[in-house]
């Protein structure tokens, strides 16, 4: 007996009744390593879920954080909303910095 196989997806009930594009674009064998379309997605959907986490725990965490920082005289700045969303994007462009500086040679032509 073949083992038993779980739905592609809700539409349709296995890759034979799948569209051509629909089976290329998930790929052929079980896995669907053959395009690295899944790999993308989970990956996709990783990043925005721990991007997301990372800017609630920085909202719930303002008040730990933002005692040390003196407020603003725009109201809307001393939003703990605002505030965490810079907090974000400050992590966010030191994370890019610190994995593009090392590559940067590279892209100039300097080493290679």
């Amino acid at each position: 007996n073949p083992p038993l196989r779980r739905p592609m997806n809700r539409f349709f009930s296995s890759s034979a009744e799948q569209p051509l594009w629909l089976q290329r674009l998930w790929g052929d064998d079980e896995s669907g390593s053959a395009s690295g379309f899944r790999e993308l997605a989970s990956s996709f959907a990783s990043w925005i879920l721990l991007w997301v986490l990372l800017f609630y725990w920085l909202v719930i965490s303002v008040p730990l954080w933002a005692r040390r920082i003196p407020p603003s005289r725009k109201e809307h700045e001393n939003c703990k909303f605002w505030m965490a969303r810079n907090f974000l994007g400050i992590i966010h462009a030191t994370l890019v910095s610190y994995l593009i500086l090392p590559t940067l040679p590279v892209w100039i032509g300097g080493v290679g």
